[in-house]
């Protein structure tokens, strides 16, 4: 059983090209830093150290697409990178390359069962957490520049 799926997974390595390599390697860290911040610290106090991590740096992917599925690679590597973590590391990752984002945390009611979920979305739509994601969840909170506004009501820190 493990070795199939270290088979697989080598297979799967092997046929990235070069412009996915350089994704997954931008990525990587990324997610696997976000991981562990959400469960190591206080959310507000990860948020604050995104906003002093996510500076433009002028380089990288000149699509947001390009950044996303580079997060979508890196998230099968990390265990539990559930979709708060890839859209923080998505959010990272666009604003370093000056893409502006909005990270929104919403909620729905599906009978007697609560559920949570994370997605990005910049102009050009919804790049990580599915495009059903606006009409099933409600927003509690959206994350724009230094902007939280949390049920109508705006943050800045």
């Amino acid at each position: 059983m493990l070795a199939r799926r270290i088979r697989r997974t080598w297979i799967r390595l092997r046929s990235l090209n070069s412009a996915e390599w350089r994704l997954l390697a931008a990525a990587l860290p990324v997610v696997a830093v976000c991981r562990l911040g959400l469960w190591l610290l206080p959310f507000e106090t990860l948020r604050r150290l995104v906003e002093k991590v996510a500076v433009a740096r002028g380089s990288g992917w000149s699509k947001p697409a390009e950044g996303a599925r580079a997060v979508r690679i890196a998230a099968r590597w990390i265990p539990r990178a559930s979709c708060l973590v890839q859209a923080l590391a998505l959010r990272i990752l666009l604003a370093r390359t000056g893409h502006s984002a909005r990270l929104h945390i919403g909620v729905a009611l599906d009978g007697r069962k609560f559920d949570a979920h994370a997605w990005v979305e910049t102009e050009e739509g919804i790049l990580i957490g599915g495009s059903e994601s606006r009409e099933r969840y409600t927003p509690l909170a959206v994350w724009e520049g230094k902007r939280v506004t949390i049920d109508g009501s705006n943050y800045t820190r």
